[in-house]
């Protein structure tokens, strides 16, 4: 007798469900929106800043170093306070960085809560065999037979877990308070960068005012020469008088020019 057989089996599949919860709420919409916080009380002021006044900045030509500027940054334009943080925010990697694990904090709250879902594994078996076995030669002139057969077996499971003594409600906790975590630090990313282009904001407004001042005292130091000068030139005047004048001229060096001889 002889046998011959060839079976071929298939993988089993497993596949695992998993849950569909909407995590999107507990991370930033956006790099430059703000973090859903839980209920604090005075956590999340109501209202839109006013605008600050004055917006005197712009981006003056830099020949010293070049470089682009964005499609939608006018270097001609004057921008406010508001204006400029709003950019920072939305071009400043350090936003977007802690918006990205913001997000993923949030996506691990989901994995958490999927574990009280049931997994379903599905899995099916398939074969196939040729069989050839001896008949007389009377009635098959081979001396044998073959048969040829097919299986296919398909199974599907379900498992829950009931108890596990508070582990799956720890593992949620845990995310989420990770997740408060990283929401406040995606808002310390952006309190830091509000500081610092508000300090250059009004680093830039101050170094403005002093060099005012300075051409405004450079011009009463030139009337009070040219004063001075007029009356020694109609003897009302002294040599110490128009020295005096001029020295105070020299202040003039604070903006650029050149004091007057």
């Amino acid at each position: 007798m002889r046998l011959v057989s060839i079976q071929l089996f298939t993988a089993s599949g497993f596949v695992l469900l998993c849950a569909c919860t909407n995590t999107s709420n507990l991370a930033p919409a956006a790099p430059d929106a703000p973090a859903p916080f839980p209920s604090f009380e005075g956590a999340t002021p109501t209202g839109a800043p006013a605008a600050l006044a004055p917006a005197k900045f712009s981006i003056p030509p830099n020949m010293a170093v070049e470089f682009p500027l964005p499609a939608d940054i006018d270097a001609n334009r004057v921008y406010g306070l508001v204006e400029l943080i709003d950019i920072a925010q939305r071009r400043n990697p350090a936003t977007r960085i802690a918006w990205e694990e913001a997000r993923q904090a949030a996506i691990k709250v989901g994995i958490a809560q999927a574990a009280y879902l049931p997994v379903l594994t599905a899995s099916a078996l398939a074969g196939y065999e040729r069989i050839a076995f001896p008949m007389p030669t009377n009635l098959v002139p081979a001396g044998f037979a073959t048969s040829n057969n097919r299986e296919v077996v398909p199974a599907a499971s379900v498992k829950y877990l009931l108890l596990d003594f508070g582990g799956r409600a720890a593992a949620i906790e845990e995310a989420s308070q990770l997740s408060i975590a990283a929401n406040a630090e995606f808002t310390t990313a952006h309190q830091k960068l509000i500081y610092t282009v508000a300090r250059a904001y009004f680093m830039l407004d101050g170094a403005k005012a002093t060099v005012s001042a300075a051409q405004q005292g450079l011009a009463d130091a030139r009337v009070l020469q040219e004063s001075a000068e007029a009356l020694n030139r109609r003897g009302l005047g002294t040599a110490v008088d128009v020295d005096l004048a001029r020295r105070d001229d020299s202040s003039s060096a604070l903006c650029g020019e050149p004091a007057r001889p």
